[in-house]
């Protein structure tokens, strides 16, 4: 923080304004510009991100003059470091701009994404945003097409097969009404530690998992399975699954303590067994902020496995002002076509997730809330590239899994 403040003060100076009486605006215009273009260690970089983060409104209809600033930035910042970072910083500026979604570590060593023909006119930053999107996005293009190319190997993956047979018991006889008071504190307590307004996830993107448990009807026998897939493929790489005796009871609104405990035991077998495979992100059959608390199980278990995390939801959580009414409606009007989809928004402001189109039915639509690590954007395009069918490939194929072991055990 101390380097932040001496990289800006320095900046403030040369420019001829006074540190004391600094407007917001104008630090945060520094900071975009450094997010933009300059290269920094990983940990300012954070720094950088945070603090701009707080300015969404203000930023968006920001004007800088970026020549005049870029040359004093290039001057006065680079002799603060002995060693430059390689990470370069353009995807921090685009993603935390809500513009576009984009890998943490791609590295560009090139010029200013923006055309130099602007001069030194002073530019709206959010429509200098959307003119550097088409160029950022074929830079990302380009740097996977020479990614991919020695990734060929990943096509021909075997398949890792883990099952665990002997029975886990989780859980223990528990009254509902004694515990409701206790989970509620607890998704209160871990509401402040989940992670939406920025990707977290590690570049690029090798697997993804799915995880789905099956319950067998007659006793508390269950299954839960963890399936990965790779992620350019999505070929099978593994597949995991855990039986238990499911003692915790199943209370709406707090699926997280029911299913969490026995996800864990499945990420801590596969971490043990084959941690060459550890997935970047994982989708859940659940919701992750579309919840009463804003902590469904995609938050509450992102948070306690520190992997980011998303849901996907085949029914209609009532919410905040929500029903399947509403949804109906809503999805009528801006995503009657297959494959579109749209903002859910409670009565409270807050966004909760997005209706899904997926086959063209809006009473087919799936339900996307972020939980842990991942943005909107971001599980948004995730879930469009892992999805053939109405429901995505990760869960769909964790759930047959589960089903298939429980059919057995019944």
């Amino acid at each position: 923080m101390i380097l932040l403040s001496i990289i800006l003060i320095n900046l403030l100076k040369n420019i001829g304004i006074d540190c004391l009486t600094i407007l917001s605006k104008e630090i945060v215009s520094f900071v975009l510009y450094l997010l933009t273009i300059v290269l920094i260690h990983d940990q300012l970089m954070n720094l950088f991100t945070d603090f701009a983060l707080k300015y969404l409104i203000l930023r968006k209809n920001m004007q800088i003059r970026w020549l005049k600033f870029g040359k004093k930035v290039n001057e006065d910042v680079s002799g603060y470091y002995h060693s430059k970072s390689v990470s370069s910083v353009f995807d921090y500026a685009i993603n935390n701009l809500g513009l576009f979604s984009c890998p943490r570590k791609l590295f560009f060593y090139s010029q200013p994404l923006w055309k130099q023909d602007i001069e030194d006119k002073c530019i709206n930053v959010t429509t200098l945003m959307n003119e550097i999107k088409i160029d950022f996005t074929k830079r990302i293009q380009d740097f996977y097409m020479t990614s991919k190319k020695g990734s060929n190997k990943n096509k021909n993956q075997t398949c890792v097969n883990i099952e665990i047979q002997d029975f886990i018991e989780f859980g223990y006889e528990m009254n509902p009404d004694d515990l409701i008071p206790i989970w509620t504190q607890e998704q209160e307590n871990i509401v402040p530690s989940i992670i939406t307004n920025i990707d977290q996830i590690e570049q690029p993107i090798e697997y993804v998992a799915g995880l789905d448990i099956s319950f067998v009807k007659t006793n508390d026998k269950a299954v839960a399975s963890m399936v990965i897939f790779n992620y350019e493929t999505l070929n099978i790489v593994a597949k995991i699954s855990v039986n238990c005796h499911m003692k915790i009871p199943y209370i709406p609104n707090y699926l997280a303590f029911r299913e969490a405990p026995v996800f864990m035991r499945l990420i801590d077998i596969q971490k043990e067994r084959c941690p060459h495979l550890t997935p970047q992100v994982i989708l859940m059959d659940g919701n992750g902020v579309w919840h009463p608390r804003r902590a469904g199980i995609a938050s509450h278990f992102g948070v306690l496995s520190g992997i980011p995390c998303f849901g996907v939801s085949k029914n209609v959580l009532y919410v905040d002002g929500i029903t399947r009414e509403k949804i109906k409606e809503l999805l009528i009007e801006k995503a009657p076509e297959k494959d579109q989809y749209v903002e859910v928004i409670g009565d409270s402001g807050d966004i909760l997730g997005l209706a899904y189109n997926v086959t063209g039915s809006v009473n087919s639509a799936v339900y996307i809330s972020v939980g842990h690590k991942i943005t909107l954007a971001t599980a948004c395009n995730i879930f469009k590239s892992v999805t053939k069918y109405r429901i995505c490939e990760p869960i769909r194929q964790a759930d047959l899994l589960s089903r298939e072991i429980v059919a057995k055990l019944s």
